[in-house]
């Protein structure tokens, strides 16, 4: 993530990587939210990240997974 100057007014914008805009605001997500940007349903999400194909972090009883981690795994080339 890095910042770049939108003109000059002085402000600065975060660039985004490969998601939509809708989630802009987002540094972390949680399992559901996952399922939402991939087309996954919540217990295939849940599963994925059970079996540590997506890592995610555990605070308190929630799971979070970081957006770069999702940007990554949406980077990587296709496999045939």
């Amino acid at each position: 993530m890095s910042l770049m100057s939108t003109g000059d007014e002085g402000r600065h914008t975060r660039k985004r990587g490969v998601l939509g805009p809708q989630w802009d605001h987002h540094d972390a997500f949680t399992v559901e939210e996952l399922g939402q940007i991939l087309g996954l349903s919540r217990p295939t999400a849940f599963k994925m990240v059970a079996r540590g194909d997506i890592p995610a972090l555990r605070v308190g009883k929630r799971l979070i997974i970081r957006r770069r981690t999702i940007e990554r795994l949406l980077s990587e080339p296709e496999v045939a």
